[in-house]
């Protein structure tokens, strides 16, 4: 239900789709815990995570084409 209702309370915004659905997958405490995961794997922490890693890749590579246009 959480997805489905950050999905509703984010339309209207300027938010792309693909950070809509980043959001509501993750939530919006979930979005602080990657950031600090990132961080860490920035720092040297091995990789690691069932949905994290898959979907920050998609993600990336999404708002690289996007910029590269």
């Amino acid at each position: 239900m959480r997805p489905v209702s950050v999905r509703i309370g984010l339309l209207g915004t300027p938010v792309s789709r693909e950070q809509r659905l980043f959001i509501s997958w993750f939530g919006i405490r979930g979005i602080g815990s990657i950031y600090y995961l990132m961080y860490a794997i920035n720092q040297g922490l091995p990789r690691h995570g069932i949905s994290v890693t898959p979907l920050m890749n998609l993600y990336g590579r999404r708002k690289a084409r996007r910029s590269g246009r």
